[in-house]
């Protein structure tokens, strides 16, 4: 029964410390989990012939690790981790083919910056004046880089 609880202790230990690794970060779960095979070994020794708790011992270090190899290698994370990137940017001139003067809608309200559809296009716009609503038209007054600057017409 006693080998059966220190055996339990263990599993639950290193179980934590996966958990710790794959679903939840903050480190608290694998402090947890380090300190139920702590006490899991400690226990062992109290309890159990030497001979058995030093096979515990042997079993849970050579476990720690492969875990702490195998863990904290660089491809581990490699099958489930996002390897994408936005390599795009708002309102790419070169794509957009908008001038001074052109005239648009605008989509939401622009406090000082909102959407509009200037060209049957969709763009992210500034206001240098005051709040403009949903539905006003207004026209291209200057275009700084990506930053498109309007004025109600």
């Amino acid at each position: 029964m006693i080998t059966l609880a220190v055996i339990l202790l263990l599993l639950l230990g290193f179980g934590l410390i996966l958990v710790e690794f794959f679903i939840t970060p903050g480190a608290i779960i694998g402090i947890i989990g380090l300190l139920c095979i702590a006490y899991g070994i400690y226990f062992g020794y109290q309890h159990l012939p030497l001979w058995q708790a030093h096979t515990y011992l042997g079993l849970s270090l050579a476990i720690g690790i492969f875990l702490l190899v195998k863990l904290l290698s660089g491809d581990t994370y490699s099958r489930i981790a996002n390897k994408d990137s936005i390599a795009s940017r708002v309102n790419q001139r070169e794509l957009l083919d908008l001038k001074i003067g052109d005239k648009g809608i605008t989509m939401s309200a622009l406090r000082p910056s909102g959407n509009a559809l200037i060209n049957h296009l969709k763009c992210e716009v500034l206001t240098e004046g005051d709040f403009v609503y949903t539905n006003t038209e207004v026209e291209i007054i200057k275009i700084d880089k990506d930053k498109i600057f309007v004025k109600p017409v």
